[in-house]
């Protein structure tokens, strides 16, 4: 969200309240249109028409009303307690309230300010750039977003777009727009690089509820990802210039507050002129054949910083034809404009000029606008006789466009560019005149030459001009002033013999191919060559820019159809169609070099034409270029074919990053690109134009000319836009003119700011957890994602507990490039912990370029208590009669841990009174004797260990041995519960726990029923149950007994028996049809079986049981269901239940048991309808396959069925079969699963 600010960008706007505004107020802003007050709940608006103002200068005794208007934001269910910082730039002045509130002194303007927890988990940072307030929320990691939701109120209208992203919002004194932001993982932002992702920005839009409130929707959000969430909103604006004839884009600049300026040509009457413009009328023009375009002015806007209004528009130009090159502007917002131009009455200022006559062709022009566009300040011609300014002289009879090597890109014809230092201005460009005017030793080479020359700021005196060339076409195109009273200018070339021309000061031999690019340094007071070279390989290379970095080494960028080679950076894409490079200050050598683009088949070839560049203060790298069919237009105006050796290139497959303002190309864009220092990532990357639709192309490019980006990085590009009236060129929702107004193209603008760009420091929230009387020496490392950034830490204890003295953590901070350092050391001491959590607040801060960033963390530090010093559970207690002395013996413990300090042996004596009796300080010691014992038998005396730790905390042992039990009764047995037989497949027994205070583990015997136990155990366990699968549960009975045993060798003695029940049966077959069944008793409760349950199943049916409560143990079955023929069956034994201690049964094995199967068969049907005897069937018993068929006595098969219930009707075919006999063969199983069949006849009788 973005508003104009009173300051300048960056500056110092917000007050904080301490005390002089009412409790609620955090912060105030004032701005062009009003006030911002931050506050607990919101914001808040106050809004006045700034316009109403002049209006006091004429009004000196009336009552004027100026009309306001107040619109807030209302936070919903915010904590009410968020806590405001300022940070960034902070005034060097100071400012005094005295209210009824009291005095409030030296209070400070701040750039911006951090409200932290608005809601749990989430800031607020508030700032100010580029006369406007933005704001970015600020969502710790593990916060759901979804806590933040708001209001507004006191606006006259609010309208969300149907795509929800973006919200209008209109008063009575100013509309604005609230875009849906950037919402991104902090430090995953923008660049692609190793371990990023583009998918970190997160698909974003405005939910608007029932009762107004808004939201912000973000899709595929991970809450359990470490970072913390940025929602970031920026500003984008894009605006034609709404001229209603057709006009150009060439160039675009700004100025320091943050306007933009568009300059370009326009072909008629129908610009938006404003009035007191400089030019209020279409100069006029003549149509020329020459391949530079119609009748022309050149024409000049600008906009304010947020492109919603129009500050001034006028036309340029005399009766001939114009075509602006660059602009620039200076510290007074003055605006220069350098370009071409044939008008003999070019318009000239009031104040003098250089040179006031035109000189033939074209001529360069310089002309100085004031601030509001209304005055031309100063304008000069400055050229030769021949065409200056422009690329390609195509005056000649026969020259074709193909004789100029150096025009590759459409509208290179119209290159060139102006800087000022504020007391002079530097132009760099072409000239084809034997007399252009220059002051160095230079002389006209014979095809085009490159120029370069120095005008005082009021373009009344030639500091300086030179010019070089050789037997090619040379131009300049770039120039930027160095560091050391130097200026650099870089272009192209088709000469071979510059070193000849120049001298020792060329540096090396021409590389070969169409053109190579070249670099010179030059001096700024005179001009003079102190080095130039040759950049290039044996293909084609220019250098359309060049920028000087932080220490004055220049940068240029510009095109190759070479694979160029990668010198120290770490982003290069091989093959790649633009180069970047960076030389040493005497151009000796190239410091660094990379190469960007897309190409596909492994032909090299330029995506882009370049059209602006930067190196800032950071060294990030900034580019912009434009790519697509309109380089078709590079053609012969004679024969109408294209040129032949011309970019071909498109911007498809270029690369952007996940924050890029448009991800998708139709080929035919712009493409603005940005590097980080030394080429260590893509930082930004992104297109910018129309997508074309049927029947409709968007080709975004423009005619020749340089647009810029600011120091801060904020690119000012100037377009050809909405040509052939497609209408499609994206504009923002509060540009100055949405629509393209002309008949063919509109000179559109458009401006992106990446301040954003400088990352974040990143710093996790950490939790060390350590145990009392041991060490911390940990360090955690805030890391910088831009790596040459210098960083430093802070770190204040926010909850401190009770540290003090020599019982207090120590931490050291060392600042770092790239990352920086804290080490906390702490010895801690018993003393040292607390249940409660240390914390420490850790404040990361980057001295980053352009600004500083920070970024807050926490270290949660928790002392536990040492671990307990747990003594041995048991202790084994023997008494010798001869010596009368009691042996106390327990396990050792071989590696006590660091945290023992000692056992203590204690007894406790038949009188109660108690005596330590050793102190054991080693974990391998293992007994003690004690002579101080009588009759320990009758006399009762206790012994315990107790064990201590490092820090005295004791801890008694769970169980006490006394000696009247030990020596006594030293074990208990257990009881066996039950055994029984588990799904027929293993005996399972289960039997009582133990309570002996040193149990180990329990002994299980097995005997053959009827046998004696032996002295091998069958199993060793410390469980309760024991599954027994050796053995065949059908045929065999074991018994079972347990024994337990402690820790001092003592055995219990045996438990009463456990015998698992065999059942057993047979099966009488036809005519009776019954099974017989008998089992064996149950063995080893006490108390005896109190009844038996028989259970019985079929194939298709659970367990029923069929004698619930037997007091036998057999059983005669004759209820058989005549379906089935195979049957489960299984006993089980309930034990009495008057003297159990726990319910108890066991279960026998199961037996299955067979009735084989038989049928019955009919020897005849009565067919006469009487209802008896009328169908034909058989009676199965026991079947459980079956198939019957029936033949006629021509042994045709005339019914089958494998259903042994189906009934025969005597049809076949649906018709009735005749009287007689008919054979019959069945084929049926049973469950003995044997095969058996039967054949016969049967009589059929109607």
């Amino acid at each position: 969200m973005v508003y104009p600010t009173q300051e300048s960008a960056g500056e110092p706007v917000f007050i904080l309240n301490k005390g002089q505004w009412p409790k609620g107020v955090l912060s105030k802003a004032h701005l062009n249109i009003g006030d911002l007050w931050i506050t607990q709940s919101g914001f808040v608006w106050n809004l006045f028409d700034s316009s109403a103002f002049e209006k006091l200068h004429d009004r000196t005794t009336q009552t004027l009303k100026i009309p306001t208007q107040a619109v807030f934001m209302d936070f919903i269910k915010p904590t009410g307690v968020a806590h405001v910082t300022g940070s960034g730039n902070a005034s060097s002045e100071y400012y005094n309230y005295h209210n009824a509130r009291g005095s409030f002194t030296e209070l400070h303007k701040y750039s911006s300010v951090i409200i932290s927890h608005v809601w749990p988990g989430v800031d607020l940072e508030v700032k100010s750039f580029q006369n406007t307030i933005k704001y970015n929320w600020i969502v710790h990691s593990t916060t759901n977003p979804n806590i933040i939701r708001w209001n507004y109120r006191g606006e006259n209208t609010l309208e969300l777009s149907a795509s929800k992203q973006y919200c209008r919002i209109k008063t009575n004194i100013v509309d604005w727009t609230e875009e849906i932001p950037a919402v991104y993982y902090n430090g995953l932002k923008g660049g692609i690089d190793e371990g990023q992702s583009e998918n970190s920005i997160l698909s974003t839009n405005y939910v608007q509820f029932d009762d107004g409130s808004f939201q912000f929707n973000i899709k595929n959000l991970d809450l359990k990802n470490n970072r913390d969430l940025v929602i970031d909103p920026k500003l984008v604006f894009s605006t034609y210039t709404g001229s209603r004839a057709d006009n150009f884009g060439c160039t675009g600049t700004y100025d320091i507050y943050g306007n933009g300026y568009a300059g370009g040509t326009v072909f008629d009457v129908g610009l938006p002129v404003t009035p007191g413009a400089a030019q209020t009328t279409f100069g006029d023009g003549v149509s020329e054949d020459l391949g530079y375009g119609g009748s022309r002015d050149a024409a000049v806007l600008k906009f304010n910083a947020t492109g919603n209004q129009l500050l001034f528009c006028t036309y340029l130009g005399g009766s001939n034809n114009e075509q602006p090159h660059s602009m620039v502007t200076d510290s007074l917002v003055n605006l220069y404009v350098m370009g071409s131009t044939r008008s003999t009455d070019f318009p000239m200022g009031a104040n003098g000029q250089y040179d006031n006559s035109h000189n033939g062709g074209y001529d360069f022009f310089i002309t100085k606008f004031n601030s509001t566009g209304t005055t031309i300040l100063a304008s000069t011609f400055f050229g030769g006789s021949g065409m200056d300014a422009v690329g390609a002289d195509r005056s000649a009879t026969g020259v074709s466009v193909d004789d100029f090597p150096l025009i590759y890109n459409y509208a290179d014809e119209f290159r060139g560019e102006i800087i000022t230092d504020q007391k002079n201005i530097y132009v760099s460009g072409i000239t084809y005149s034997l007399n252009f005017p220059r002051t160095g030793n230079g002389a006209y080479g014979g095809k085009s030459d490159a120029v370069v020359f120095c005008l005082n700021n009021s373009l009344t005196m030639l500091k300086w001009s030179q010019q070089f060339g050789g037997g090619g076409f040379d131009a300049l195109y770039g120039v930027a002033l160095g560091k050391s009273n130097d200026v650099y200018v870089s272009g192209g070339s088709s000469s071979n013999n510059l070193k000849t021309v120049i001298g020792s000061k060329w540096i090396n031999d021409y590389q070969g191919g169409i053109a190579d690019a070249i670099l010179m340094r030059l001096d700024k007071y005179t001009g003079d060559v102190l080095q130039g070279r040759y950049h290039g390989t044996s293909l084609y290379e220019q250098a359309h820019f060049v920028q000087t970095g932080l220490t004055g080494k220049p940068y240029i960028y510009g095109q190759t159809e070479a694979n160029m080679p990668n010198l120290n950076a770490r982003f290069y894409q091989p093959g790649g169609g633009q180069y970047i490079s960076c030389y040493s200050i005497d151009l000796s050598s190239v410091d660094m070099q990379t190469t960007f683009g897309y190409n596909v088949s492994n032909i090299i070839y330029p995506n882009i034409s370049p059209s602006a560049f930067l190196v800032d203060r950071c060294e990030r790298i900034f580019v912009s270029g434009w790519g697509g069919s309109t380089n078709s237009a590079l053609y012969d105006v004679n024969t109408g074919t294209p040129k032949q050796h011309r970019n071909k290139g498109r911007t498809t497959g270029l690369l952007t990053t996940a924050d890029a303002a448009q991800k998708n190309t139709d080929g035919s864009d712009f493409y603005i690109a940005v590097f980080s220092k030394n080429f260590y990532s893509l930082a930004y990357a992104t297109f910018f134009g129309g997508v074309s639709t049927p029947g409709k192309t968007a080709e975004e490019h423009v005619d020749g000319g340089t647009s810029r980006f600011d120091a801060k990085g904020i690119i000012y590009q100037s377009v050809c836009a909405g040509c052939r009236r497609n209408g499609l060129f994206p504009t923002t929702p509060t540009a100055y003119s949405r629509t393209m107004n002309s008949n063919n193209c509109n000179n559109a603008l458009f401006k992106i700011d990446f301040e954003n760009l400088n990352l974040k420091p990143r710093l996790k929230d950490t939790f060390v957890q350590v145990i009392a009387t041991q060490p911390i020496n940990f360090q955690i490392k805030g890391v910088d994602p831009d790596p040459f950034d210098t960083m430093y830490l802070r770190a204040t204890w926010i909850k401190k507990g009770g540290m003090k003295g020599a019982d207090t953590a120590k931490f050291t901070l060392i600042p770092g490039i790239g990352y920086a350092t804290l080490k906390l050391d702490w010895k801690t001491l018993c003393s040292s912990f607390s249940k409660d959590t240390l914390e420490l607040l850790v404040t990361v801060m980057d001295r980053g370029c352009p600004k500083a960033d920070t970024t807050y963390a926490r270290i949660k530090i928790l002392v536990t208590e040492p671990p307990k010093v747990i003594p041995p559970d048991a202790i084994c207690v023997s008494f010798d009669r001869q010596t009368s002395k009691m042996s106390i013996s327990w396990n050792n413990i071989a590696t006590p841990g660091s945290f023992f300090k000692y056992f203590l042996l204690r007894r406790t004596n038949p009188d109660g009174s108690m005596k330590i009796l050793d102190t054991i300080r080693s974990g391998s010691a293992d007994v003690y004797v004690d002579g101080n014992v009588v009759n320990p038998r009758q006399n009762n005396y206790c012994y315990e260990l107790i064990g201590v730790n490092i820090c005295d905390v004791q801890v008694f042992a769970k169980n006490i041995f006394c000696t009247v039990v030990e020596l006594n009764t030293p074990i208990a047995g257990v009881p066996l519960y039950t055994t029984t037989i588990v799904n027929d497949r293993y005996a399972e027994i289960h039997w009582g726990r133990s309570q002996e205070p040193d149990f180990k583990e329990y002994e299980l015997y097995r005997i053959p029923r009827g046998g004696k136990f032996g002295n091998v155990p069958l199993a060793i366990t410390t469980d309760t149950f024991y599954r027994d699968s050796s053995f065949n549960v059908d045929d065999r009975s074991f018994c079972y007994q347990i024994m337990v045993t402690d820790q001092c060798g003592h055995v219990s003695s045996g438990s009463n028996e456990g015998c698992n029940v065999v059942l057993g049966g047979t099966s009488k077959e036809a005519p009776d049809y019954y099974f017989d069944l008998n089992w064996m008793d149950y063995q080893g409760w006490a108390d005896g079986v109190r009844d038996w349950t028989l259970e019985r199943k079929d194939d298709d049916h659970a367990f029923v049981v069929m004698a619930p409560s037997l007091m036998v143990q057999s059983y005669h079955d004759d209820k058989l269901d005549y379906d089935y023929g195979g049957y489960l069956y299984r006993v089980t034994a309930h034990r009495n239940q008057l003297m159990a201690a726990e319910q108890s049964y066991s279960e026998s094995n199961w037996i299955h048991l067979i009735q084989p199967p038989e049928v019955w068969v009919p020897s005849g049907i009565t067919r006469n309808k009487d209802g008896l005897n009328d169908v034909w069937g058989t009676f199965p018993l026991f079947v459980k396959e079956y198939e019957m068929k029936v033949y006629n006595r021509y042994g045709q098969k005339i019914w089958e069925s494998t259903y042994k219930k189906n009934q025969w009707d005597c049809q076949y075919q649906s018709n009735e079969i005749p009287d007689g006999v008919y054979a019959w063969y069945l084929v049926f199983k049973g469950w003995d699963k044997k095969t058996y069949d039967k054949a016969g006849t049967v009589t059929v009788i109607h």
